[in-house]
């Protein structure tokens, strides 16, 4: 899969997200991604830094069967030399407590050669982990 511009990648793999697609997601990522979010990998399932495309795809599953995303708003893309920062919001409803959760986002993505290589996700995790039950 050949993109234009790393904003193309990224655009890519979140729209891929939206419609369910992880197979396209996954292969917009380098075999060597490492992937962070601001959950502690102990309190979430999908919590924590996951390292290459099998645990990213983990983490996928853990996440689909954890909550029910409900939104998935994106606001604002800035670019930057291979980075994009995307801003956004979502909603979700965990599936074990069924409370809601909603939080703004920041997302880091860093992209050579047409391939996303890291993403790190900004986030306070505190509504997350409170709907979850881990607060």
């Amino acid at each position: 899969m050949i993109t234009s511009d790393p904003l193309t990648a990224v655009r890519g793999g979140l729209a891929d997200f939206q419609r369910g697609d992880i197979p396209a997601l996954l292969a917009r990522l380098d075999d060597a991604i490492v992937w962070e979010t601001p959950f502690p990998a102990g309190a979430i399932p999908y919590g924590g830094t996951r390292r290459g495309k099998e645990q990213v795809a983990a983490f996928f599953r853990e996440l689909d069967e954890t909550v029910q995303i409900t939104r998935f708003d994106l606001h604002d893309f800035l670019t930057a030399d291979g980075t994009i920062v995307v801003i956004g919001t979502y909603d979700g409803t965990f599936r074990t407590s069924g409370k809601r959760a909603s939080a703004d986002f920041a997302f880091v993505f860093r992209v050579r050669d047409d391939k996303i290589v890291a993403f790190r996700e900004y986030s306070d995790p505190t509504a997350v982990l409170a709907a979850y039950g881990a607060a």
